[in-house]
């Protein structure tokens, strides 16, 4: 069968461009694919997806909102649309979307974790907290069913609970990611586990590189500052870890 019958010979290619580090041939030729099979929901999925690896958002969630339109039972293009649509401030249309995708498939974890994210942004902790529950006994290797969770407790003022997902979530974390022994390190301050938050702290920028080092900058001012303003007795703490964000040393 070939390209001009069937869309998949040129998806594999495609896929294959991107993974051998040549995005250009790969976008050639799924436009070649979205000409030659414009009423394919795969096709459109495909190239959502190559444009999600660009960072095209806008272009993407176009692709998306193609997919559902031409397959309405499509699990994987309700998701991305859904997310597609968060990232660019739609919270009402992501969660239209989020929803159908578990109207269609109610074991989905990346659907329900989406949506988790987009109830603890717009505030509504419970209900992110129960989806994100949902999400680790779905998947209980999930890394980030435990740092969503972490952080809709953290923001929830239950820092000791926070910190113990936290823990969990870099147990489970092949990568051991920097950014989350940070996090781990603001739930134990605010828990009042000084000496331990300095420790995951050092961890933190000893192993962070050094192009995400100012972002962790900019997060510790904002948490600390919250911590501060909600646990005054505190202060002392928040200083000697500010200090130490600030100067990128060791304790």
């Amino acid at each position: 069968m070939t390209s001009r019958e069937n869309p998949e010979g040129l998806l594999a290619v495609a896929e294959m461009a991107r993974r051998a580090g040549d995005p250009a041939l790969a976008r050639r030729l799924l436009n070649e694919a979205r000409s030659l099979f414009p009423d394919r929901a795969e096709v459109h999925l495909a190239f959502g997806q190559d444009c999600l690896a660009d960072d095209d958002i806008d272009r993407a969630r176009a692709a998306f909102a193609r997919v559902v339109e031409l397959d309405p039972k499509n699990v994987r293009g309700w998701i991305n649309y859904g997310a597609t649509c968060g990232e660019v401030e739609l919270a009402d249309e992501a969660a239209r979307a989020l929803e159908r995708a578990l109207e269609l498939d109610p074991t989905s974890r990346d659907a329900t974790s989406n949506l988790g994210v987009l109830r603890r942004e717009a505030g509504r902790l419970d209900d992110a907290e129960s989806l994100f529950l949902r999400v680790i006994a779905m998947d209980p290797d999930f890394v980030f069913g435990y740092y969503n969770l972490a952080h809709c407790l953290f923001l929830a003022g239950r820092f000791a609970e926070a910190a113990e997902f936290y823990r969990a979530g870099l147990k489970r974390d092949p990568a051991k990611t920097p950014n989350q022994n940070a996090r781990l390190a603001w739930a134990l301050l605010a828990a009042g586990e000084e000496q331990e938050a300095k420790r995951e702290l050092r961890q933190a920028l000893d192993r962070i590189a050094p192009e995400e080092r100012d972002a962790l900058v900019e997060e510790a001012e904002e948490v600390l500052s919250a911590i501060e303003a909600a646990k005054p007795d505190a202060k002392a703490a928040v200083d000697e870890a500010r200090a130490m964000a600030r100067s990128h040393r060791a304790w």
